[in-house]
């Protein structure tokens, strides 16, 4: 018993000298941090700091513009790099809405001046009622993965609009927050795209990383060996996801649905009744480097009621 309690002394005695020579120091976010508003804002600045002596400074600085109407159709943010240095590097990011039967919808994103997000929507005749929940995406199939040197590597694989973090603001319409984890960063939050709210749908949805590694390269004049790197390494690498729909017996419904990448093509079509429901889906696949533009059947689902 004095063995044990000795040892329990000098255990405490090793974590309050440990605690003692400890020094604990705070900084400021080094991303961009989010806020909500009721109102319209017209300009907006973060500052952190960000080491020991940095005093404040400036990470984030944004711009608000509205239409007549007072629709928000613009947002300017320059996102300060190399914040610690005399010549400030920083990054222009635009985001813009266009406004589509009264209410203002994502448009375009751009980096430098140069857009790698591009979004169409479609204003239909049928009502629909709140946000559009049909996402034939959101189902997974199986990816097929060999190689020479790895052999065979099968993976659940999905191509949800959900995927892609969009800069726009949570508008509980036409963007929403999507929670995510992984075991870096635990659980947090993003915002993507949903498919229409009410009888306005989205059409195209078209994200560039090729053009993104273009608009970024502007900035990087100190970087240029890593500039034409990440020029070449994304040349290509665009995706585009193109919706068809239909208003039958006053219900919106997605006809087709085709998803194109460098590797991908994913045509998925939907059949309906004469009431609006559906009764079959059909999903093809094709590799879009096949000069025999092969295409192959691997899904179908039929539904009678």
């Amino acid at each position: 018993m004095l063995k044990k309690n000795l040892g329990i002394a000098v255990a405490l005695v090793s974590v309050l000298m440990t605690i003692s020579c400890m020094s604990t120091k705070y900084y400021g976010p080094t991303g961009y941090t989010d806020f909500k508003s009721a109102d319209k804002i017209k300009t907006s600045s973060q500052t952190s700091m960000l080491k020991e002596g940095s005093g404040l400074v400036s990470t984030y600085d944004e711009e608000y513009t509205y239409d007549d109407k007072g629709n928000i159709v613009k947002v300017k943010q320059t996102e300060y790099i190399d914040r610690l240095a005399k010549d400030k590097k920083f990054i222009t990011w635009e985001t813009e809405w266009k406004v589509i039967g009264g209410n203002p919808v994502p448009y375009r994103v751009s980096a430098n001046g140069v857009p790698f997000v591009e979004i169409d929507y479609e204003l239909l005749t049928a009502q629909g009622k709140g946000v559009v929940l049909e996402d034939i995406t959101e189902r997974t199939f199986l990816r097929v993965l060999t190689s020479f040197l790895s052999g065979t590597d099968v993976e659940p694989w999905s191509i949800a609009l959900g995927n892609y973090n969009v800069p726009f603001k949570v508008d509980g319409k036409f963007v929403k927050e999507e929670r995510r984890f992984n075991i870096y960063d635990g659980q947090y939050t993003e915002n993507a795209l949903t498919l229409g709210y009410d009888n306005i749908v989205l059409k195209r949805f078209h994200y560039s990383r090729e053009k993104l590694a273009q608009g970024l390269g502007n900035c990087y004049t100190g970087y240029n060996y890593y500039s034409e790197m990440a020029k070449s390494l994304t040349k290509g690498i665009n995706v585009d996801y193109t919706y068809e729909w239909k208003a039958i017996a006053d219900r919106i419904c997605q006809t087709r649905m085709t998803y194109t990448s460098l590797t991908l093509k994913l045509d998925a079509t939907e059949d309906y009744d004469v009431t609006g429901k559906r009764i079959k889906e059909s999903w093809v696949v094709a590799d879009p480097r096949d000069k025999d533009k092969k295409q192959v059947k691997i899904f179908e689902q039929t539904l009678t009621y």
